[in-house]
C-alpha cells in the first residue's frame, strides 16, 4: 500500500491521503519503503507510476 498509493497520486496528479489529514500514516509509509528489507523486493516507483499512467 505504501508505494502504491503514493505512486497513484503521483500518475494522476490527486492526493489521496493529505499529509495534514493522516500524518501517521504517511509517516508510517515512508519507514516502511525506506526499510532495506523491503526496500529491496519493491519495484522500482517510475514503474509503478507508469503502469499507473497507462491504465
Amino acid at each position: 500500500m505504501a508505494l502504491w498509493v503514493g505512486a497513484a497520486e503521483e500518475a494522476l496528479g490527486i492526493k489521496l491521503m493529505p499529509k495534514d489529514k493522516f500524518p501517521k500514516l504517511i509517516e508510517w509509509s515512508a519507514n516502511y519503503i525506506n526499510c532495506p528489507a523491503v526496500k529491496d523486493g519493491l519495484p522500482p516507483r517510475e514503474t509503478v507510476v507508469g503502469n499507473y499512467k497507462t491504465l
